[in-house]
C-alpha cells in the first residue's frame, strides 16, 4: 500500500514544480497502478518540456553554445557580437607571418587585410533558437544535452588588401640583384653594370604564406623561396630625360618684373653609342658616355648690354577726327604702351586692349562694317593697329593674324590698314627675334608714332612696296610685299604680307 509519493523539479533557478499522489486507502491491482504511474510520468514530462518552452528565450543564445572557443549561451546577440568582435580583433592583430632572407626576417601583417563581420555570426547563432515556442523547447533540451561548437575565424576576403599588406611588409621586393646604375662626372655619364643574384619566387612565396593562414599558423617563420634574378636592362630613354638639358637664352621674367634670367646650357648624349656601349658590357663593368654641352647664344650678360639697344622698325601715322575718336586712341595706346614681348611670343592687340564698350572707357566714335561708316564703342582704335602693322613690317617681324578694312583708311595707304573687331578680328605679330623687343607708343602734336626696340642680330634693311592689280573702275585690290635687303643691297627675301580687296 502506497501511503504516498513526492517529486520536485526546478528548471533554469526560476520555476519549481512539485507533484505527487496519495492513497486513499482502497487496494489497487497491479495493472491498474501500472497504468496511473505511467500516465502521471507522461503529464510530468509534458510539464517539464513546457518549462522548458518557457525557458527557450528567442532573444539570447541558446546554453552550452560556443564560437572560437567563447561561450556565448544566455547573451543577446549584440552582446555576443562584441565579444565576437572582441575575439576577432586580437586574433588579427596577432595574425603576423614571418618570413626570412638572408639575415633579416620580414613580417607581413596579414591580420591587416582579414575581415570578420561579428554581427552576422551572432545573429547566425541566435536564429537557432527561433523556430517557435514548442519547437524552441526541443531547441533548448537538445542544446543543453549536446551544445554547439562552431569555428568563425576572420580570413582573407579582399585581394586587393592581402596584395597591400605584402608590398608594404617588402617581401615582394626582396632581390639580391643590384640594378645597373650611372652617375653624372663633369661632361660624362659613369654607368655601372648590375650584378644578378637570388629573389623572392613570389608565386610559391604568396602559397606558403595562404597555407600559414589557413592552419593559423603564425609561429614558424616561412625560408622565403627564392629564384635567379636578372638585371633589367638600361631604359636609356629614361636616363636620356633625366639629363637633357635644352639649351636657353637668357631672358626676361614678366613675373618679377622683366628681371634678367641666367642662360641655361644644353646638355645630350649620343643614345645610339650609348645602347652600343651597355649592349656590349657585362655585369659589374663601368660604361662611360661623354656628353655633349651646347652654349646658349644670348648669355645673361649679353642681354644685359644689348637690351632694346637698336630700333628695329618705326612708323607713324597723322591723326584727326572727333572728340571721341581722339579719346578712344589715347586709351588704347596707354594699354600698348611699353608692352615687352620676349623671344618668339605673340602680341594680341586684342588680348592687351580687351573689350570696347562703355564700362572699359571706350567712346562711340566712327567705325567701319561692311563696307559702311557705322557708330561703334572704340572706333578709331584701327589707327593704332595700322601703324604698328607697318612699323612691324620695318622690323622684319612675323605677322601672325592681319585682315584688312573693307573701306580704305584715311591715315594709311591702302594695303596698310589692319582691322581689329572685338570678339570677330584680331591683330596679332611675333617676336621671332632672339632678344626681347618693347613697343613704345608716342601720342603727340596730333601724330601717332610706333617704335620697335630690340637687339639688331643681322645686318639688313627692309622696304615696303605695294601693287594695286585691280583693273580700273573695279573694286581696288591691293598686294603688299616686303623686301628684305643686306648691308651691300643685295635682295635677300621678297614675300608678299597682304592681300587686300576693299569695297
Amino acid at each position: 500500500m502506497i501511503s504516498g509519493v513526492g517529486v520536485s523539479f526546478v528548471v533554469g533557478g526560476m520555476i519549481q514544480v512539485q507533484w505527487g499522489w496519495k492513497t486513499m486507502g482502497e487496494k489497487k491491482t497491479g495493472k491498474n497502478y501500472a497504468g496511473i504511474l505511467l500516465g502521471e510520468v507522461a503529464a510530468l514530462l509534458w510539464i517539464v518540456y513546457m518549462i522548458l518552452c518557457f525557458e527557450a528565450d528567442a532573444e539570447r543564445i541558446l546554453p552550452r553554445t560556443k564560437v572560437n572557443g567563447i561561450s556565448l549561451g544566455g547573451m543577446t546577440w549584440e552582446e555576443a557580437a562584441a565579444r565576437l568582435n572582441n575575439d576577432a580583433k586580437a586574433r588579427c592583430s596577432a595574425a603576423q607571418v614571418k618570413v626570412s632572407f638572408g639575415n633579416k626576417i620580414y613580417t607581413v601583417a596579414v591580420g591587416q587585410a582579414m575581415e570578420f563581420d561579428g554581427e552576422a555570426v551572432a545573429k547566425e547563432i541566435l536564429g537557432r533558437n527561433r523556430a517557435g515556442f514548442f519547437a524552441g523547447g526541443f531547441s533548448y533540451l537538445k542544446a543543453l544535452l549536446t551544445g554547439y561548437d562552431k569555428e568563425v575565424l576572420p580570413e582573407l576576403c579582399n585581394d586587393q588588401d592581402f596584395y597591400q599588406v605584402l608590398e608594404t611588409s617588402g617581401v615582394l621586393q626582396i632581390d639580391e640583384t643590384d640594378p645597373t646604375t650611372y652617375v653624372r662626372e663633369d661632361d660624362r655619364l659613369v654607368f655601372t653594370m648590375g650584378t644578378s643574384g637570388n629573389k623572392a619566387d613570389k608565386e610559391k612565396l604568396i602559397k606558403e604564406i595562404l597555407m600559414a593562414v589557413q592552419k593559423q599558423d603564425y609561429k614558424e617563420v616561412i625560408e622565403c623561396p627564392v629564384i635567379c634574378g636578372s638585371v633589367e636592362p638600361v631604359d636609356l630613354d629614361q636616363v636620356y630625360r633625366e639629363v637633357f638639358v635644352e639649351a636657353a637664352n637668357a631672358t626676361l621674367d614678366p613675373r618679377n618684373d622683366y628681371a634678367i634670367v641666367e642662360e641655361v646650357r644644353g646638355v645630350r648624349f649620343d643614345k645610339d653609342s650609348a645602347r652600343r656601349k651597355l649592349d656590349d658590357a657585362g655585369e659589374g663593368d663601368k660604361v662611360i658616355v661623354e656628353l655633349t654641352e651646347t652654349i646658349p647664344e644670348i648669355s645673361a650678360r649679353d642681354l644685359r648690354e644689348n637690351l632694346f639697344m637698336d630700333l628695329l622698325g618705326s612708323y607713324t601715322t597723322k591723326v584727326s577726327g572727333s572728340a571721341n575718336r581722339l579719346a578712344n586712341i589715347r586709351l588704347a595706346v596707354d594699354k600698348c604702351q611699353g608692352l615687352i614681348l620676349l623671344a618668339d611670343e605673340v602680341f594680341s592687340f586684342n588680348d592687351t586692349v580687351g573689350d570696347q564698350n562703355e564700362e572699359t572707357g571706350f567712346k562711340i566714335s566712327e567705325g567701319v562694317e561692311n563696307g559702311k561708316i557705322v557708330p561703334a564703342y572704340g572706333g578709331g582704335i584701327c589707327q593704332i593697329t595700322s601703324t604698328i602693322f607697318v612699323a612691324a613690317l620695318y622690323a622684319d617681324l612675323e605677322i601672325v593674324e592681319y585682315q584688312n578694312h573693307d573701306l580704305v583708311a584715311k591715315y594709311v595707304p591702302a594695303g596698310l590698314d589692319a582691322a581689329v573687331a572685338w570678339g570677330e578680328l584680331d591683330f596679332q605679330v611675333r617676336n621671332n627675334t632672339a632678344y626681347p623687343m618693347e613697343l613704345e607708343i608716342v601720342y603727340e602734336n596730333g601724330c601717332l608714332t610706333v617704335n620697335i626696340w630690340g637687339t639688331r642680330t643681322k645686318d639688313q634693311w627692309v622696304e615696303i612696296e605695294t601693287e594695286v592689280i585691280s583693273p580700273v573702275g573695279e573694286p581696288l585690290e591691293v598686294l603688299t610685299y616686303r623686301m628684305v635687303y643686306d648691308r651691300e643691297g643685295n635682295l635677300l627675301r621678297e614675300e608678299q604680307v597682304a592681300h587686300c580687296n576693299y569695297m
